[in-house]
Parts: C-alpha cells; sequence; structure tokens
C-alpha cells in the first residue's frame, strides 16, 4: 500500500470530493484526519472510516485552523499531505452577488487554503517528502 501509515488531512471532508478521498486513503491504510464545517455531518461520515479522525473546522477563521493543525500536529507529530478541498460557492451574475455571500467565498476558497497551507507547512517539514493540493473549481 503506497500510503500505509501517511498522515493525510483533507478539509471539506465530509462530503463530495472530500469524502471520496478520505474514503480512498483510509483503504490505503493511510491515516486520516477529516475536517469539515459541519459537525453533525462529518461525524456520521467519519464513523464510517476505521481509524478516521474528524475534527470541525471553518477553514475561513485562522484561530480554527491554528488550533485544529495544532490536533493533528498533537495527535500524529507531523503531516505527509495536506488536500485544501473545502469550498464554496454561489453562482450568481455579480451585479446582483450578495455582499455576505463573496465574502464568505473569497474567506473559504482564498484564504482558507492560505491558512491551511501556513499551518501544514511545518507540520510537513517534520515527515521528510510531503504534497500539499490545493482543489479548486468554478460554477458553470
Amino acid at each position: 500500500m503506497r500510503l500505509q501509515e501517511k498522515i493525510i488531512a483533507i478539509t471539506g471532508a465530509s462530503r463530495g470530493l472530500g469524502l471520496a478521498l478520505s474514503r480512498a486513503f483510509a483503504a490505503e491504510d493511510a491515516q486520516v484526519t477529516m475536517l469539515a464545517r459541519t459537525p453533525a455531518e462529518l461525524s456520521a461520515v467519519s464513523q464510517e472510516l476505521d481509524g478516521a479522525i474528524a475534527i470541525t473546522c471553518d477553514v475561513s477563521k485562522p484561530e480554527d485552523v491554528r488550533m485544529d493543525f495544532g490536533q493533528i500536529a498533537s495527535h500524529f507529530g507531523g503531516l505527509n499531505i495536506l488536500v485544501d478541498n473545502a469550498a464554496q460557492g454561489y453562482p450568481q451574475a455579480i451585479e446582483e452577488a450578495h455582499d455576505d455571500l463573496l465574502k464568505l467565498q473569497v474567506e473559504v476558497n482564498l484564504f482558507g487554503p492560505l491558512y491551511c497551507n501556513s499551518e501544514a507547512i511545518p507540520m510537513t517539514r517534520t515527515c521528510g517528502a510531503a504534497d500539499i493540493v490545493n482543489i479548486s473549481s468554478e460554477w458553470v
């Protein structure tokens, strides 16, 4: 198994691509930490993955990210792979865009990966080789 014993953190892990990646990494015997904003949803899906750790995390809040990545560091001592997958999208014409939704999208989609990378990079150095994957998409 290529990912056996690798320490992996995935944001936006409670559904969609994040959940699919969590399942795939867990099937490879990786040590998976699932991060997402919705505690009930995250708890439910993390229980299906043997050994996965679920941490409620709002990536748009730097204090949450610091605390939650601190938990990962305390538990595992490092990090091999970070998948920045959390995202918010609200398709709308820019002239009709709501300020609160625009702000949320920028905070989650832009600042979220920056906050996560800032915390993850020092953790990856303790593990030697590491990967950070930033996922983005657009609504059509």
